[in-house]
Formats: structure tokens, sequence, C-alpha cells
């Protein structure tokens, strides 16, 4: 594996804002350093194993031998023991895709410190691609923006992975420029094609994982979902910023979108009370909601270390919170 040296001064000066890139390939050699065994996660693991028992790379059991086994499987030694043939019987391995759904609509241009919800999408998906990429299986995956979505087929190879991140490139930048054209912003229905269009492209025991704040999950969603979980396993990974889970305290903030301002006010810590039990209510339900079909649910903060605690939570798959 050649790593691509990148040099600093070529990063965004609108780092947060939006991605480039050099940053998505980047973080190549960091997740290369990170690179979780096979053995120790499932999530990424490059090969899984079927129910199917043939020629393949984990052995399952012995048997008795039967008219037509591979000879090259005979298990030489229980032979002897019983003076019966019997042969081993292995799981067969088979290819898993992974398919990165990962949001770039309107609800996640949004960020109060460190970077934009998006951002951190973007960042997100390009660290777990990366992972996949190491443990040699496909990565592709859905980019959902603000007019449309774009379906990426999973590849194998590095050029693949690239394509994979000139795309989400592409929708991220488009945030930034057209997020004042109100006219375009259907995310909710746009996170439905895609949902849809997952449905038909996902083969049997794929992976999906939805990168996303989901707010636009709803009673439609959650059915697309139970879908998706039928014959896939599938792991929501919801962005959040800080601010969204608590407000500040009382006082007046200036807020803006590049090109308008206001001026909000905190008010009461009446109000905070029921700002953050809000928050709290919502994210319970969307939990239940992925629980309830078989799913994984995660939540990921603006302000975490990213690479520290995707990493932490791959090789555990234990945590629920990053």
């Amino acid at each position: 594996m050649n790593h691509i040296e990148i040099n600093p001064q070529r990063l965004s000066e609108k780092s947060g804002v939006y991605i480039t890139l050099e940053e998505l390939i980047a973080l190549g050699n960091v997740s290369f350093k990170r690179s979780i065994p096979a053995r120790s996660t499932r999530l990424l693991k490059g090969r899984h194993l079927s129910r199917l028992r043939g020629r393949g790379m984990e052995f399952d059991q012995v048997r008795r031998y039967e008219p037509g086994d591979d000879i090259r499987t005979m298990d030489w030694r229980v032979t002897a023991r019983t003076h019966k043939a019997h042969t081993k019987l292995f799981h067969e391995e088979r290819e898993q895709p992974v398919y990165l759904v990962v949001d770039q609509t309107e609800s996640l241009f949004f960020g109060s410190a460190q970077e934009l919800k998006s951002v951190t999408a973007a960042k997100a998906a390009a660290f777990i691609a990366w992972q996949t990429f190491y443990h040699r299986d496909r990565v592709g995956g859905l980019l959902v923006g603000l007019k449309d979505y774009q379906a990426v087929k999973p590849h194998s190879g590095q050029r693949g992975l690239h394509y994979f991140f000139h795309t989400l490139v592409d929708y991220n930048q488009a945030l930034y420029t057209r997020i004042n054209d109100l006219n375009t912003v259907h995310s909710t229905e746009n996170m439905h094609s895609a949902f849809k269009a997952l449905l038909h492209l996902a083969k049997h025991g794929a992976r999906i994982i939805i990168l996303s704040d989901f707010l636009f999950f709803n009673t439609e969603s959650a059915s697309l979902l139970a879908g998706l979980c039928q014959h896939n396993q599938v792991i929501g990974i919801q962005i959040y910023d800080p601010l969204e889970q608590t407000l500040p305290p009382d006082g007046h903030y200036p807020i803006s979108n590049g090109q308008q301002y206001m001026s909000i006010h905190t008010a009461t810590p009446k109000l905070r009370k029921a700002f953050q039990q809000y928050f709290s209510q919502r994210q319970i339900q969307l939990k239940n909601s992925f629980h309830q079909y078989g799913a994984s649910w995660l939540t990921l903060s603006t302000q975490a270390p990213l690479v520290d605690t995707l990493s932490t939570w791959l090789f555990t798959q234990k945590g629920e919170h990053l």
C-alpha cells in the first residue's frame, strides 16, 4: 500500500465548513495506523461466514466421510482413532460489500464550534471506508444531497475508493454553495429514495452504515429501515452537535448560515431543561426504532475525537455513545 503524503498548506482554509479530497485521502494514513485486526471485529471484517458448509477458511466440525467428499479434507487423526473415515467441514467464506449512506442535506449544514455536522459525517464515512479497504472488502454507498442522491457501486480497489471520495466531496461542497436555494431542499424525500434504492442494490448479507442526524426520520423511514434490516446488517451513526443537546447559558447568541444573521436568546433555565428533554426523548425513540429491527445504533458528536472514538467502537463493538 502506497501512502499519499499531503501538503498541509493544501488543506482547506475553511476546515470544518466543508471537506476536501486531500483531507479524506489523508485519513487513509491515520486509518492504516488504527487498522482493526479482522478477527477483532465483525463490523468491518473483510469476509463473513455463511451458514453453508463447504471448502473455506474457517473450520467448523468433523463428520463421517460420505461418498463424494473431497479426500483432501480427510481428518486422518480422527480416522485413525476411530477406525472409520472422517472428513473436516469448513464454513464457506463470502464477501460482504459495505454501503455507506452519507447524509449531506441542509440539516447537517450546522455546527457550533469545531466543525459542521456534514463534515463530521463525511470524515466518519471516509475513516470507515478506509478501514473496509484495509480489510480487503468492497466499499460503496449512496450520497444524499440537497437535490438528489447518487449511488456508488461497491469496489475493492483504491480507484473505486477515490471515486467514492470524489463524489462525497462534490455533495459536501454543494451544501456550501447551494444552501440558500431553498427550492432544492427535499431531504426527507431524498433520504427515503436512497433507502428504497438500497432495498434493490444491497444483496443479502450486506452491511449498511447510515451516517446522518436523522432529523428526517419518521414512520415511513422506520418502515424502510425494517426492510433493509431483513437481510442485511444495518448500523445507524447519528451525527449531532452539542448545541442540539444543551443550550448555552442565558444570553444572546448570534447565528448565521453564511449570508443571513440573527440572534437567539436562551432565556430561562426552564427553557433549557425542556430543550434538553426533547433531545433526550428523540434519542430514545431513534435508538428504540433501530434496535426494534435488529440494527445497531451509535451517536457521534461533532466535537468528539473522531478517529479515537470510532476506533474504540470498531474494536470493542460495545459502545452506544461515541
